[in-house]
This record gives C-alpha cells, sequence and structure tokens, in this order.
C-alpha cells in the first residue's frame, strides 16, 4: 500500500487561562467533502467515525490568496470529479500503484 500525505490540524486552544482564539496559527481544520449515495454508492455500508481510503481526482474551481502584512493565507475550492477505493488497489498492478503515489506525493 502506497504511503498518503498526512494533513496537519490544530485543535482550538481554549479555556480558563486561554482565551477563544481566531488566529490561524493556533487552529486549522481538515478540509472535508460531501457525497451522497448515488455519487458514491459505497457510503451506504460505511459507519460513522471509520476511516476510508478514497483517491480522488479534483478539478480546482477558485483560488485566493491574500497578504495583510502579518497573515498570509491561500484557499482553493474544487469539484471532485472521479474516486477509487483503497479496496479497489488490489486489482491494480504495481505500476499503477507506483504512478498514483508519485502523483500524490509530488503535490
Amino acid at each position: 500500500m502506497f504511503k498518503l500525505k498526512k494533513i496537519e490540524v490544530k485543535k482550538p486552544k481554549y479555556g480558563m487561562d486561554k482565551p477563544i482564539s481566531m488566529d490561524d496559527e493556533m487552529m486549522s481544520y481538515p478540509p472535508s467533502f460531501s457525497a451522497n449515495a448515488k455519487q458514491i454508492p459505497e457510503i451506504k455500508d460505511w459507519k460513522v467515525g471509520e476511516k476510508y481510503t478514497v483517491i480522488m481526482e479534483v478539478e480546482m474551481k477558485r483560488m485566493s490568496s491574500y497578504d495583510n502584512g502579518t497573515k498570509k493565507s491561500t484557499d482553493a475550492s474544487f469539484d471532485v470529479i472521479a474516486y477509487k477505493l483503497a479496496d479497489d488497489l488490489e486489482d491494480m498492478s504495481d505500476d499503477d500503484i507506483e504512478k498514483l503515489q508519485g502523483k500524490a506525493l509530488s503535490s
């Protein structure tokens, strides 16, 4: 199985001694997407809280960047146009898996 690039996530820091802050350095959330069973039929058999490996082909629809002197940010929106489940990788050749891994690691 090939290795996936992990996404760093920081939970908000707050409590009695720490005020709630919206500073990007203090918190970040993982990107998310939504799908219905017509788009991805396999989700009917999935369970909430479980992890599933899905390889997606996405098309970038929007990108914005800004720098206000103290903070820089770049955001993008994507449409998911194709997917493959990790279970399907069993049917792929080693060469095909290496190509997928190379694409994932080069981005």
